[in-house]
C-alpha cells in the first residue's frame, strides 16, 4: 500500500492528508493547539495523483461578523445619497450593499429581507441586493451572512422607502429642504 501525504498550512490549521489506494478514501486529520478532530472524506485522484476533495470542515463555531453600509442615515435619490438625514429614506430604488467577514472558514452567502420575506442572496464579494419593488412606507431591511461552517449572524436596518410617480418625489424633496411636515395630501 503506498501513501501519498500533503501537507496544507494556514494560520490556524495544519492539515494532513493520506490515501489509501485499496478504498480511494482520504483521511483528513485536521491538527490545531487546542483539540484533534478526524474526518473521512471521500476524494478524486487522477493518474497523475493529483487530490481534489471538497467540503473540508473545521470545528469553526465563531459566527461571521456582518454589516448594513448602504442604506446609512441619508436621502437616497435614484440610488444616489444626495444628503445625510435622520434616517434612511429611500427614494425609487436603492443598492443595499453589506460587508461581511469570517476569520475562520470564510463567507459563504449574505441573504437578504425586506420585512422578514426573503428577497435574495449573493455569494461573492461585494455582496449586495437591488431593491427596485413598487413598495412605499415603513420597512425593515434585514441581511444575514452565513460563514462555509454554517453559522450566522444578521444584521438589520428600518427604512421609510417613496416610490410614487416623479411628481410626488419632486414634491416631498421640497418638502424637505424647506422643512415642511411630512402630511401630503
Amino acid at each position: 500500500m503506498q501513501h501519498y501525504i500533503i501537507y496544507l498550512l494556514n494560520s490556524r490549521w495544519r492539515k494532513k492528508i493520506m490515501n489509501n489506494n485499496n478504498c480511494n478514501k482520504i483521511i483528513v486529520f485536521f491538527i490545531s493547539l487546542l483539540f484533534i478532530s478526524v474526518s473521512f472524506l471521500p476524494i478524486t485522484m487522477t493518474s497523475n495523483k493529483i487530490v481534489s476533495a471538497s467540503n473540508i470542515e473545521a470545528d469553526d463555531t465563531t459566527p461571521p461578523i456582518v454589516q448594513i453600509i448602504k442604506p446609512m442615515n441619508a436621502i437616497y435619490f435614484f440610488d444616489k445619497a444626495i444628503a445625510l438625514y435622520e434616517f434612511p429614506l429611500i427614494i425609487r430604488m436603492i443598492n443595499i450593499e453589506v460587508t461581511a467577514t469570517d476569520n475562520e472558514s470564510g463567507v459563504n452567502r449574505v441573504e437578504f429581507y425586506i420585512d422578514g420575506q426573503f428577497k435574495g442572496d449573493d455569494f461573492s464579494e461585494p455582496y449586495t441586493y437591488y431593491w427596485n419593488e413598487f413598495l412605499s412606507g415603513e420597512h425593515t431591511i434585514k441581511v444575514i451572512a452565513y460563514d462555509n461552517a454554517d453559522n450566522n449572524a444578521s444584521a438589520e436596518i428600518d427604512v421609510f422607502k417613496w416610490r410614487y410617480p416623479p411628481f410626488t418625489i419632486i414634491f416631498l424633496l421640497i418638502a424637505l429642504i424647506l422643512g415642511l411636515p411630512w402630511g401630503i395630501p
